[in-house]
C-alpha cells in the first residue's frame, strides 16, 4: 500500500476535523460519505466515546444526535460546554424529533445549530461550512491565556437590525423578540439597511431574502464587506424553505437560516446563542487589544525590527535612530552602518522633500542596479521631538507584473491587428477574384470560341487555384468572425447520412488527382442532428480534403458514419504519414502547418473544430508517425422533429 507523501499529509491535516456522534451506524455511514470532502471525519456511537474522542483530539466541529442510550446528546453537549478547552467547539444537533422545545433547549444549552433528520446533504454541508467559517473568524483573533467567562462580560442591551420590505413581517419579528431586552432597528430595503448599519452597527442582523431593490444574498455580501460589520452574525429569515436556497444563503455569508413561519421560542433561542458567542468574541477581542497595546508599548522597537516592510526613523536632526532588518536587507548593509548617519545618505533626498507623502524613487544599493521603491514618509511630533519615519516598499515585483500586463496587451493588440488585416485582405482580394473566376467560367462555356485542349486545361488550373483561394478567404473571414464573436450558427434538424452522401462526391476530383480511393461506410438508418447544414458540409469537406491531401499516393480514405450512444460519429481515416505528439500539440493553431511546407494553409482544421464546438459537438484526433491519422467528428443526436433526445 502506497504511503502518502508529506505534501498529501499536509493537505489532509489542513482539513477540519469533524466528529460525528450517533448511535445508528447506518446514519453514521451516510453522514460519513456525505461529509468526506468537507474534512477529516471521526465517529462515535455513544456519548461516552464522543467525550473521550473530543478530549483526545479536539475536533473543529461536532455533529451530535440528541437521543442516544446512556449519555444522550444533551448530556454530551453539557459536558463539552463545561470543559474550557472544548467549549468553543461548535455543536450541531441532529435529531429526528421536530419539536420546538427540544430545539430551543439545545440552543440554550450552547449548541450552535439544530438540524432535523433525515439529513439533506446541501443543507448539512452549508450549515457546517457556516459554523466552520465563524469558528475560523473567532480563532483569527489573537489568543489570550484565560478567555472571559460569560458571567464577567458587561451586560448591555443588544441591537438587532430587522431587514424586511413587508411591514407586517417586521412587526411579527419585532413581537417575537419581546422579552430579549433588545433594541430593535427596522429597515424596509437594502439601502436603508446599509445606512442604519453604518450609522449604528448592530450586534445581529435578521435579513429577508426576497426584497424589491436587491435580494438578501447580495445585501449580506455588501454588509459583510464593511469592516465594522464583518463579524456581525446575519440570520436569514425567509419563506423559501428549500435546501438549495438555504445552502446559497449560508455560502453567501449567513450565520443561520430560519424559515417563516417560525416559532418565537426557537428564534429567540437561536439569537441568544449567536449573541452569546458574539459577546464572548467582543470581550476576547477587547482584552487582546489591551494586551497588544501594553506589549506594543514595551516592545515596539522589537516588533518593528522584524516587520516585513523596510523602515527607517530619523530624529529632528535627520540622523537615523531606528532601522529594521527588512531595510538592512534592502539596502544591503548592516544596522551599525546606518544608525547615526543622515537619512538622505540612504534614501534619495528628492523622495524626502516636498509635501507629497508617497512617491516612487530609485534606491541606490551596494550591489546591482538601483531598486525601484515606493517611499512613504510620515512625521510625528514637533521641533526637537520630531521623528520622521520612512517606509520603503520594493516595487520590483509589481513593476515586473505591470510589464507582463503591458506585454500581454501588446500581444492582444497585435492579434487583433492581424485579424483586421486578414479580414481587409480577404474582402479586397474577393472582388478581383470573383472577376477572374467569372471570366474563366464564361471562357469555358463559350461554345462559339472553343479553346484548344492545352489552353482549356490551363484554364481549368486557373479555376481550381481561384476556388482554392476563394475557400481560403472564406475560412479567414470565418476565423475572424469567431475571434470577434460575430460568428452565427443556424440551428435546424439535419439528416447526417444523406448530407454525407451528397457532399463527398465534391472531393472526387481532388481524390483522383492524388490517386486516393474514398471508401464510404454509412449505416442504413437515418441519423438526425441539430446544426447548420452548410457548416456541417464545410466540416465534411475540410476533413475529407485533409484526408486526401495528407494521404499517401494510392492510399485509401475511409469515411465512417455510425451511431455511438447519444451521438453521431463521423470519422475520416487516412493512410498518410501521421503526426508526432509534438505536432498534435499545435494541431488546432490557425496558420500552423506543422512544418509541412507546401501542404495546406493551416486554417481548415482549426476552423472545423470551432464549427463543431459551436454546434455542441466535439472533434478528436488519433494519430501516430507512419500510422495515419483518424479525425472523428461527433455531434449529439436529436429527433427528426428537432427535439433533444435519442431517436428511437
Amino acid at each position: 500500500m502506497r504511503r502518502p507523501t508529506p505534501e498529501e499529509q499536509g493537505s489532509t491535516m489542513s482539513k477540519p476535523l469533524l466528529l460525528l456522534v450517533d448511535d445508528d451506524s447506518e446514519t453514521v455511514q451516510v453522514l460519513g460519505r456525505m461529509l468526506a470532502d468537507e474534512g477529516r471525519v471521526r465517529f462515535a456511537l455513544n456519548g461516552t466515546d464522543a467525550l473521550r474522542l473530543a478530549r483526545e483530539h479536539p475536533p473543529d466541529l461536532i455533529l451530535l444526535d440528541a437521543e442516544m442510550p446512556g449519555l444522550d446528546g444533551f448530556a454530551v453537549c453539557k459536558g463539552l460546554k463545561g470543559d474550557p478547552t472544548l467549549s468553543p467547539i461548535p455543536v450541531i444537533f441532529l435529531t429526528s424529533h421536530h419539536d420546538a422545545r427540544i430545539e430551543a433547549a439545545a440552543l440554550d444549552l450552547g449548541a450552535a445549530d439544530f438540524v432535523n433528520k433525515p439529513p439533506v446533504a446541501s443543507q448539512v454541508i452549508a450549515r457546517i461550512r457556516a459554523q466552520l467559517r465563524a469558528r475560523r473568524l473567532a480563532m483569527s483573533l489573537p489568543r489570550q491565556d484565560s478567555p472571559p467567562s460569560p458571567a464577567t462580560l458587561p451586560h448591555r442591551a443588544p441591537t438587532i437590525l430587522i431587514v424586511d420590505d413587508d411591514a407586517i413581517s417586521q412587526e411579527v419579528m419585532r413581537r417575537a423578540l419581546d422579552g430579549m431586552g433588545a433594541r430593535i432597528l427596522l429597515a424596509g430595503d437594502g439601502e436603508q439597511a446599509l445606512q442604519l448599519a453604518r450609522a449604528d452597527p448592530p450586534d445581529l442582523i435578521l435579513l429577508d431574502i426576497l426584497m424589491p431593490d436587491q435580494d438578501g444574498l447580495q445585501l449580506c455580501e455588501r454588509l459583510q464587506a464593511l469592516p465594522r460589520l464583518r463579524s456581525v452574525p446575519v440570520v436569514f429569515v425567509t419563506r423559501q424553505a428549500d435546501p438549495e436556497t438555504e445552502a446559497r444563503a449560508l455560502e453567501a455569508g449567513g450565520t443561520d437560516f430560519v424559515t417563516k413561519p417560525f416559532i418565537p421560542a426557537v428564534l429567540q433561542a437561536r439569537l441568544r446563542s449567536l449573541l452569546r458567542s458574539r459577546r464572548q468574541a467582543d470581550a476576547a477581542l477587547q482584552a487582546e487589544r489591551e494586551h497588544w497595546r501594553r506589549l506594543g508599548d514595551d516592545r515596539m522597537a522589537d516588533i518593528l525590527a522584524v516587520a516585513p516592510e523596510a523602515l527607517l526613523t530619523a530624529d529632528a536632526q535627520g540622523r537615523v535612530v531606528l532601522v529594521n532588518q527588512a531595510a538592512c536587507r534592502l539596502l544591503q548593509v548592516d544596522e551599525e552602518d546606518v544608525l547615526g548617519h543622515p537619512l538622505p545618505r540612504w534614501v534619495p533626498a528628492e523622495a524626502l522633500d516636498g509635501a507629497a507623502q508617497s512617491r516612487r524613487a530609485l534606491l541606490p544599493v551596494k550591489r546591482g542596479d538601483a531598486i525601484p521603491v515606493e517611499v512613504v514618509r510620515v512625521q510625528l511630533g514637533q521641533d526637537g521631538e520630531r521623528l520622521t519615519t520612512v517606509w520603503l516598499r520594493d516595487l520590483r515585483g509589481q513593476e515586473l507584473a505591470e510589464k507582463a500586463r503591458r506585454d500581454q496587451l501588446r500581444a492582444e493588440t497585435a492579434s487583433r491587428t492581424k485579424t483586421l488585416m486578414l479580414s481587409y485582405f480577404a474582402h479586397e482580394i474577393g472582388n478581383p477574384l470573383n472577376g477572374i473566376l467569372g471570366f474563366a467560367q464564361l471562357m469555358t462555356l463559350d461554345s462559339q470560341h472553343p479553346l484548344p485542349p492545352a489552353q482549356a486545361e490551363r484554364l481549368q488550373q486557373i479555376t481550381t487555384a481561384g476556388k482554392m483561394l476563394q475557400a481560403l478567404m472564406r475560412d479567414v473571414l470565418d476565423v475572424n468572425r469567431f475571434e470577434t464573436g460575430q460568428f452565427q450558427i443556424q440551428s435546424e434538424p439535419v439528416e447526417l447520412s444523406s448530407l454525407v452522401h451528397d457532399t463527398l462526391p465534391a472531393l472526387g476530383t481532388q481524390a483522383a488527382g492524388q490517386q486516393v480511393q474514398i471508401d464510404l461506410q454509412v449505416e442504413d438508418q437515418p441519423l438526425w442532428i441539430t446544426g447548420d447544414a452548410d457548416r456541417v458540409k464545410q466540416c465534411v469537406l475540410n476533413l475529407g480534403s485533409n484526408g486526401i491531401k495528407y494521404n499517401r499516393s494510392g492510399g485509401r480514405l475511409t469515411v465512417r458514419l455510425a451511431r455511438h450512444g447519444d451521438s453521431a460519429a463521423l470519422s475520416f481515416q487516412d493512410e498518410g504519414a501521421g503526426m508526432s505528439p509534438e505536432q498534435q500539440a499545435h494541431l488546432f493553431e490557425p496558420f500552423n502547418r506543422l512544418g509541412r511546407s507546401g501542404q495546406g494553409h493551416g486554417i481548415g482544421l482549426a476552423l472545423t473544430r470551432q464549427l463543431v464546438l459551436a454546434m455542441g459537438g466535439r472533434l478528436t484526433v488519433r494519430s501516430a508517425p507512419e500510422a495515419g491519422t483518424t479525425v472523428t467528428l461527433a455531434l449529439p443526436l436529436t429527433r427528426p422533429g428537432g427535439g433533444q433526445g435519442t431517436p428511437a
